[in-house]
């Protein structure tokens, strides 16, 4: 009964925020929990129209809704708090190109931290003919179960943006491309994303992909059934259009003092708190943290860019080493830049001789 309660102080409330946009634009709303109800940040999800319009000749759907639509003014975390104990996801299905006011929608939870591992699917038919509000009340935990995908690095030549992510071995993936932003300045998207192409994991879990689009991009990686192509998992956390902040990174080997020396830019540091520098012997390593303390951007809070260097002098000769720019932001985030690679040493070619 204190459930359905507040539920319907929530519904009212939301009704009072939005009654001029909904008498307007017709706007719904469709909400629910999830069983075992993770916190705030441990939960993701993701939705897609389930009709021929919106589902492609291969079998995935050509769009999909993230949490980050509803939430790319608060940042990305799956769901918002109603009052103290009480988590909901939220959809607004008018955000897809929609065609007709009756649409079967699918949903796909995972959860992240202390929850990863967990899954959640639920179906629904979306009424925007009579009904304003809709909760679905909870949706059961699946049985299943199944992490979800992590994007391990990122790099950038140019426009060129290449993507390393890790999961399941020898298995089907699908990945999604947003381009638009939140508008809220926090570095997500509007959470609306698009098929981009179809890649896998090698033997180890480990897969890659290529963008050549000169667009700002921000990326989803979703594991497929390798018979359907339908999606069967989460999503992996979104991958950051990086390249907006970090600009020219490169590493290069100095013969004279027999170190590596990094140098990258900052095309703005609005959102930027400091930087660590991470290496490695393999492009899919984590990394060791090199320097003892963050280093500082050099304009907090503003538009202007700034260059850094760093010197690896800890370095064996003959050995290839791959650097990462850990970047921290005001918020806490923390994303990675990378891999660039430098040899210590010099490469020795021997003509082939007759």
């Amino acid at each position: 009964m204190k459930k359905k309660l507040m539920f319907s102080i929530f519904a009212a409330f939301l009704l009072v925020l939005i009654a001029f946009g909904t008498v307007i634009a017709g706007a719904t709303w469709d909400f629910g929990q999830v069983e075992t109800s993770p916190p705030i940040g441990e939960l993701n999800f993701f939705a897609w129209l389930d009709k021929p319009a919106n589902i492609r000749p291969e079998g995935m759907p050509e769009q999909i809704l993230t949490e980050e639509n509803f939430n790319s003014d608060v940042g990305d975390g799956g769901y918002q708090q109603l009052s103290p104990g009480v988590l909901v996801w939220l959809l607004q299905v008018e955000n897809f190109d929609i065609e007709a006011h009756t649409d079967p929608v699918s949903m796909i939870f995972g959860g992240l931290g202390a929850f990863s591992g967990k899954l959640w699917f639920f179906d629904f038919i979306w009424d925007q003919l009579t009904d304003t509000f809709t909760d679905h009340g909870v949706v059961p935990l699946s049985t299943i179960s199944e992490t979800c995908p992590i994007i391990t690095a990122m790099s950038y030549e140019g426009a060129t943006k290449n993507v390393t992510f890790s999961h399941l071995p020898d298995s089907l993936y699908h990945v999604y491309r947003a381009t638009q932003p939140s508008g809220a300045g926090n570095q997500l998207s509007s959470g609306r994303y698009n098929y981009l192409l179809t890649t896998t994991t090698d033997s180890a879990g480990v897969g890659s992909f290529t963008d050549v689009s000169a667009e700002e991009s921000w990326y989803v990686i979703i594991r497929a059934d390798p018979g359907t192509n339908e999606l069967v998992g989460c999503h992996s956390q979104i991958a950051y259009p990086t390249d907006v902040n970090i600009t020219d990174f490169t590493a290069t080997y100095n013969p004279a003092t027999a170190s590596i020396d990094l140098a990258w830019e900052t095309a703005s540091e609005v959102d930027l708190l400091g930087f660590n520098v991470r290496r490695g012997t393999s492009e899919f390593a984590v990394g060791e943290q090199l320097n003892e303390e963050q280093m500082a951007v050099s304009n907090p809070g503003q538009m202007d860019g700034a260059t850094y260097t760093y010197t690896d002098a800890d370095v064996a000769f003959g050995t290839t080493y791959y650097y990462w720019i850990e970047i921290i932001g005001l918020d806490g985030s923390r994303e990675r830049v990378g891999p660039q690679d430098a040899f210590a040493g010099f490469r020795l070619f021997m003509p082939f001789i007759h």
